[in-house]
């Protein structure tokens, strides 16, 4: 289902997220106007969202910085920068975060798993990993859960691993031991992994962006949401499959943001009892 002009997809959205498009039309997209725009409201965002103070939060976006993982992973993108240019995205996004792929929430995502203490997690989109370090990383710190991500390499238009590399490749060796990485299509996958695990705690969404492929995850994750259960989303503003999904299960939307500019990513909460 793709049968929303981009006018329909902006309006859509711009009504449940005004404050970020006004911005918008004022500002160029990663401009300092914009980053500190959203750095102002990141850890409030994600209080709003977890039900934790903002200072609580805060604390959780400071540890990031004193992450050792988290510091081999930067060093690694470091070293790989300097050695081949041509391992870069081909949209040139490192002077907002220097990272391979186009994720730019690691931090936010890292806070929130922090605040929701998941048991299990699942991820679609993997690319070099950079995502799955800061979920795992969290994890580790609280001491407790594990994650299983599903990938399919180089599907992604304008991003692909090298002919060396493997997904989840920035995945510093310590963390792994919490890691479950399979590789295929999601619709092939995800069916049986979540029956596989019976329940999840959260899910993360940033593999296709697709309205079928978005809504297809989106429902099959949320039947095996815990009570209290998280879907979290990356690009959901491509379409309006978290609108129409978030409708369908009568929940709202909250939106966090994060740090590296761009959209927010999108945050919907199962009820505690139902």
């Amino acid at each position: 289902m793709t049968g929303r002009t981009d006018w329909n997809i902006r309006l859509r959205w711009a009504l449940r997220c005004p404050g970020y498009f006004a911005l918008r039309l004022f500002v160029r997209p990663n401009s300092g106007i914009e980053i500190r725009y959203h750095a102002r409201r990141r850890a409030p965002s994600i209080a709003e969202a977890t039900g934790l103070p903002p200072a609580s939060i805060a604390a959780f976006l400071t540890e990031v910085d004193k992450s050792e993982a988290i510091g081999e992973l930067f060093s690694r993108l470091s070293s790989l920068l300097k050695m081949d240019s041509r391992k870069l995205p081909v949209q040139e996004r490192l002077r907002v975060a220097p990272f391979l792929g186009s994720f730019r929430a690691g931090p936010e995502l890292y806070a929130l798993i922090r605040a929701l203490r998941p048991r299990t997690v699942v991820e679609t989109g993997v690319g070099s990993g950079y995502s799955s370090t800061f979920i795992l990383e969290a994890l580790r710190r609280n001491d407790e859960g594990r994650l299983v991500s599903i990938d399919l390499p180089n599907c992604e238009a304008g991003w692909s691993l090298t002919e060396d590399e493997k997904p989840g490749f920035l995945v510093p060796d310590v963390l792994r031991s919490r890691w479950d990485l399979r590789l295929g299509r999601t619709v092939d996958l995800l069916p049986d992994v979540l029956t596989r695990l019976g329940h999840i705690d959260l899910f993360f969404h940033d593999s296709e962006h697709t309205y079928d492929v978005m809504s297809f995850e989106y429902s099959a994750a949320y039947e095996h949401l815990t009570p209290s259960g998280v879907i979290i989303s990356d690009d959901s503003m491509w379409n309006t499959a978290m609108i129409d999904f978030a409708k369908t299960v009568g929940q709202r939307i909250h939106f966090v943001y994060h740090a590296g500019g761009s959209a927010p990513i999108t945050f919907i909460r199962k009820p505690a009892f139902s």
